[in-house]
Parts: C-alpha cells; sequence; structure tokens
C-alpha cells in the first residue's frame, strides 16, 4: 500500500511526460484473478478495466492508483488523500494559469 510519506510531492506536471495520462485514485467494483484485471469507477463514476497484476491480490472496494490502464499502487487512506491533494494543487495551478 501507499502512504502520503511514499508518494511524492515534487511532481510539477499534471500529465507523465512520456504517455501524457495521469495517475486517477478508482475504486476496485470487480476483479477477474484469471486474467489479473479489475472493473474499476473514478470520482466522476467512469468505469475502465485496469490490468492489475501490479497489485495483485487485489479484493472489491480497495482503492488503486491507475495510470495508462494499469494498477500502479494499492491506496490506503493516507495514500488517498494525498492523491486527491495533489490533484487539487493541480487544479488550482490550472485555474491560475488561465
Amino acid at each position: 500500500m501507499i502512504s502520503a510519506s511514499s508518494l511524492s510531492t515534487s511532481c510539477t506536471g499534471e500529465h507523465c511526460v512520456t504517455c501524457s495520462d495521469e495517475a486517477v485514485a478508482m475504486t476496485v467494483l470487480r476483479v477477474d484473478r484469471a486474467r489479473e484485471l479489475a472493473l474499476c469507477e473514478d470520482e466522476g463514476a467512469s468505469h475502465r478495466t485496469v490490468e492489475t497484476a501490479l497489485v495483485a491480490p487485489i479484493d472489491v472496494g480497495e482503492r488503486v492508483l491507475v495510470h495508462a490502464g494499469v494498477a500502479i499502487a494499492a491506496l490506503d487512506e493516507d495514500g488517498d488523500r494525498q492523491v486527491a491533494a495533489v490533484h487539487g494543487d493541480h487544479a488550482r495551478e490550472r485555474r491560475v494559469r488561465a
């Protein structure tokens, strides 16, 4: 699991430099262990199929950090708050730049 102390706070951009995607905290709704996939939901109620091999085993109801369709970390409560804070900082930066 990721805690607030293990997340980097030095991120200066809102998207991945390599692929222009961003990491999003999502909730696991359904798990297909045989195929290492999960159906996940983001804060806006959008659903995505996510590869889960990096965070397996994962269970329904858990929160994961998803980047480019891959769950890259399981989130605990502190990590989930840190992700929300980073996204809030980026939203403020976009408003200031506009």
